[in-house]
């Protein structure tokens, strides 16, 4: 067991330690949006959870696809970076337009730029 334990790198090791922290922030998320209520509750659900030191944040960086839809030809995909608490002086748009990203959620824990695709 110990040549396999120092056989780690610790990039190994660090990967390990993000994959626990997305899914903690991942199934915190489900939690959330799966307790129901209306948009407004869903989204005091989130805020609480700053105001109170527990919301669990994304790295800096971090990069998420989400793929959905019936099938190959009726697919959508959402990419969005994590830049938690960036605010407009990052000096992406806030909205949506002829520029490839925009900052959405400006200085929360949420805080993304989306990234434009089909």
């Amino acid at each position: 067991m110990m040549g396999f334990l120092a056989s780690i790198t610790k990039r190994e090791v660090i990967s390990s330690i993000e994959l626990v922290r997305v899914c903690r922030m991942t199934m915190q998320n489900h939690a959330f949006e799966g307790a129901g209520g209306t948009v407004a509750e869903i989204l005091a659900r989130f805020e609480r959870a700053e105001a109170d030191g527990t919301r669990a944040l994304s790295e800096w960086g971090s990069i998420y696809y989400h793929v959905y839809g019936d099938s190959a030809q009726d697919y959508r995909n959402h990419t969005v970076v994590a830049v938690p608490y960036a605010t407009r002086d990052l000096g992406f748009p806030i909205a949506r337009g002829p520029a490839l990203l925009w900052l959405m959620e400006a200085g929360t824990s949420g805080t993304h730029l989306m990234v434009s695709g089909r």
